[in-house]
């Protein structure tokens, strides 16, 4: 065994920007050429839809990616690229011309034409879909055919990072609006358990909380994968990935630092520790008290103990960050100047001033998965360090999904993964009245600045008002940012050509990948 380590510096180095069985899909499987084998990947939970209007949260957008494009795409130094569409013009800050690729066909083998991309955009802008991704796209504001291969974007605003956004495989992703207009004939508007994408997989069976495999579209307008088909299995205990690569029955795992030491001397593995961008969180819910006061928010940041995470859920394989995951290019806060000095004394003090001198009692909405468990754990014990007696609920995803979705928490337990710019990571996040503002964050000065964030071009510029809109979130202390954290996975000797992204998606991994 020898361990590769991917540096996320020289990675964005010029960086520009009981199982329910469920239905399979609802087309005939797409065909595989005789040439490549199969795989079998683990995977670390349910993706619950394969919708890429609705998604949200990374087990559903990673294993989307695979099955939808968007316009653009990112390259492995995380530059926009050109995809489903081959050019753009930009002829004012509000509009943006897209030059569609000929050629592509959708998994049924129907073309992609404008059409199919106005049908995407629109539902990911109707708001009566649900799902968070709409606030990525609000600037959109019409979307025009001009031809069967053109399509113009008129936008509300100008906003620069709109060519990121429309990399995503979800929110953006191009679904076939033949396809999407007969499931809704039907009655079905939530295409949670069947796709109809461009991508250089096809999803020909899904059984929910078990696995669901892809498998590679013979008509792909790119380069062929050289896996014929990979069946995902939904293993969500690290110890069972372990045992899966140990005996070889999986070719690929996600894993952990913990995990990843156990194979140390394994032979028939690769084990990869990669500077990613997962960055667990707590966020508050201001909407309830105790949370509406600002006293208590920092006391709490002052409370707790970032590093004591750092050690006992990441055995040191972290690093503290603000709001933008550090080593996001040029985006981040120093470490050195984060405000993380932990005083428990004073955060009592500040308890009592805002009429809590004995503390209060709350509840943590966590997640019974790796590692967010382990930080609900750590979270609740710090807690009680300051007087904060907290019921840790921990929860299936989906069920963690629905209820922080309804605001349905006092303070819960999260995780941010790699997202095109740093507005994407902030302004959904932040800006008043948005469906992805799950603490409930509000301050006109905010969002004032993150429309300047968005409309300038200039980097630098760009760069200055990024680290005053952080400033002022630690300032406010709605989150608890608690690091960013090494990502660990392993594949075993015979998956070739496999090179783990650093943003954690697979799609170009997988183009590449053969068995």
């Amino acid at each position: 065994m020898f361990r590769k380590f991917l540096s996320r510096r020289r990675f964005l180095q010029g960086t520009a920007a009981g199982a329910t069985v469920l239905g399979a899909t609802h087309f005939t499987p797409v065909p595989a050429s005789a040439a490549g084998g199969d795989a079998v990947f683990a995977y670390p939970d349910d993706p619950g839809s394969f919708d890429p209007t609705i998604c949200s949260g990374q087990n559903c957008s990673r294993a989307i990616e695979p099955l939808y494009e968007g316009l653009t795409r990112f390259d492995a130094s995380v530059n926009v690229q050109p995809c489903l569409a081959t050019s753009w013009e930009n002829p004012d800050p509000q509009t943006w011309i897209f030059h569609l690729r000929d050629g592509v066909k959708f998994h049924d083998g129907s073309p992609m034409t404008a059409e199919d991309v106005k049908y995407s955009l629109d539902r990911v802008l109707d708001p009566n879909m649900p799902g968070s991704n709409r606030p990525y796209y609000e600037t959109i504001q019409d979307v025009q055919v001009v031809d069967p291969l053109t399509v113009k974007l008129l936008l509300n605003r100008p906003y620069t990072p709109l060519l990121g956004a429309l990399a995503s495989g979800t929110g953006a992703g191009i679904i076939s609006k033949a396809w999407g207009e007969a499931q809704s004939a039907q009655g079905i508007t939530d295409f949670a358990t069947a796709e109809m994408g461009t991508g250089p997989f096809a999803l020909t069976d899904y059984v929910s909380g078990d696995h669901f495999t892809f498998t590679k579209f013979a008509d792909y307008w790119d380069t062929q994968p050289g896996i014929n088909t990979i069946t995902f299995k939904i293993l969500p205990e690290t110890a069972a990935r372990v045992a899966a690569l140990q005996a070889g029955t999986v070719d690929y795992a996600p894993l952990d630092a913990t995990s990843a030491a156990q194979l140390e001397g394994a032979s028939n593995v690769t084990v990869y520790e990669i500077q990613g961008f997962t960055m667990p969180v707590s966020i508050h819910n201001l909407r309830r008290k105790p949370y509406d006061d600002p006293r208590v928010r920092q006391a709490i940041a002052i409370g707790v103990d970032r590093q004591e995470v750092i050690q006992k859920v990441f055995e040191g394989k972290a690093t503290l960050t603000g709001p933008v995951m550090t080593g996001f290019a040029d985006w981040f806060i120093p470490v050195d100047q984060l405000p993380y000095t932990v005083d428990r004394e004073k955060a009592r003090s500040l308890l009592a001033d805002a009429g809590y001198p004995d503390g209060f009692e709350t509840t943590i909405l966590g997640l019974n998965t790796a590692p967010y468990a382990d930080v609900g754990v750590v979270y609740q014990a710090q807690l009680k360090e300051i007087g904060i007696k907290a019921d840790l609920q921990q929860t299936e995803f989906t069920a963690w999904l629905d209820k922080i979705h309804q605001f349905d928490y006092d303070t819960h337990v999260n995780g941010y993964g790699f997202n095109f710019d740093p507005d994407a990571i902030m302004g959904r996040s932040f800006m008043c009245g948005s469906s992805g503002n799950f603490p409930g964050y509000c301050d006109p000065k905010f969002d004032d600045l993150e429309k300047a964030l968005v409309a300038t071009s200039d980097h630098a510029e760009r760069v200055k008002v990024a680290l005053e809109m952080e400033q002022m979130l630690l300032n406010d202390a709605s989150f608890i940012w608690w690091c960013t954290a090494h990502d660990f996975a392993a594949s075993s000797k015979r998956l070739t050509g496999f090179t783990p992204s650093p943003t954690g998606y697979l799609r170009e991994a997988l183009k590449a990948a053969s068995i």
